[in-house]
């Protein structure tokens, strides 16, 4: 008799695990979210290289927390975009779950999933996998302020500018970016989103190797200012702010300016990362 209860109370532990076990696969995404939620930084980055190439107490985020002397954190994914850029099925494009687009869909459903299961091993990108981690981490109820840096990477990829059609298009970067402020507007309506232009960029031409500016060269999708005023059209649209980097913020009159600001062209050098911090700062001081 002594062990048939035992046996019992075995089995209806085992039944409660189960049961346990169930109510986690059904809820437990949610419950696990907010448990580790931990993360509450005043200011999120997310954007590309510009913001992430460099991750050290140089890079921007470094000196954006320097001088507001606020908490920040750094989620910028190098090579990403604004748009996803696989509308033709390319298994080889792997970043598209890393777009801006899709990060916003992941913040708005609370569910990083997709981005936790796609391990990109390009070279430069192996913070992605912590940094993917982290991100979900975050608590975007207690974020002030989004800064979102993107453009450069859309326009190297020569994505379509916009699809009058289907305004909310994620493989056209304004599409993406109507998708994008729309679910986070939507997520969370509290949170201060800036918008932040890409910086000026310069090109070695293939044929002559004549250094060209972005407003010269074209990828396929149209030179970069156009990617820039599309993007300030959309902040009006939207009703959100935004920070001009692009015109009249690196001297680019003469080929020499190239290496004042970048070191590649593209790439914020040390200077040019203070300069970018710097103009974040300058622009919540005098929007406070």
């Amino acid at each position: 008799m002594v062990r048939m209860d035992k046996r019992t109370i075995k089995y209806a532990l085992l039944a409660l695990i189960f049961f346990l076990c169930l109510v986690l696969l059904m809820f437990g995404g949610k419950v696990l979210t907010d448990s580790y939620k931990r993360t509450t930084p005043d200011i999120v980055l997310m954007g590309d290289s510009i913001f992430g190439q460099v991750r050290d107490e140089s890079s921007v985020s470094a000196n954006l927390e320097q001088r507001t002397g606020r908490k920040v954190f750094l989620a910028a994914f190098g090579g990403t975009g604004m748009s996803r850029m696989n509308r033709s099925g390319r298994a080889d494009i792997t970043k598209d779950v890393l777009s801006m687009e899709a990060l916003a869909t992941a913040v708005y459903l609370d569910d990083f999933a997709p981005q936790q299961t796609v391990h990109i091993r390009e070279y430069g990108t192996e913070y992605f996998d912590d940094l993917v981690d982290n991100l979900a981490m975050v608590d975007f109820d207690k974020v002030d302020i989004l800064f979102i840096n993107h453009g450069i990477n859309d326009y190297h990829g020569g994505v379509p500018l916009d699809n009058d059609k289907e305004p909310l298009d994620a493989y056209t970067f304004a599409g993406a970016l109507r998708k994008t402020l729309k679910r986070l507007q939507q997520a969370y309506p509290h949170l201060r989103i800036i918008l932040v232009t890409p910086t000026y960029s310069w090109y070695a031409d293939g044929e002559s190797g004549e250094l060209l500016t972005c407003e010269e060269y074209d990828f396929g999708g149209g030179t970069l200012n156009l990617y820039v005023d599309k993007e300030i059209a959309i902040a009006k649209e939207q009703g959100v702010e935004w920070i001009d980097v692009f015109h009249d913020f690196y001297p680019h009159a003469h080929p020499e300016e190239c290496w004042w600001f970048t070191e590649d062209g593209v790439h914020p050098n040390e200077a040019g990362r203070m300069r970018i911090a710097e103009a974040l700062a300058d622009y919540l001081e005098v929007e406070r």
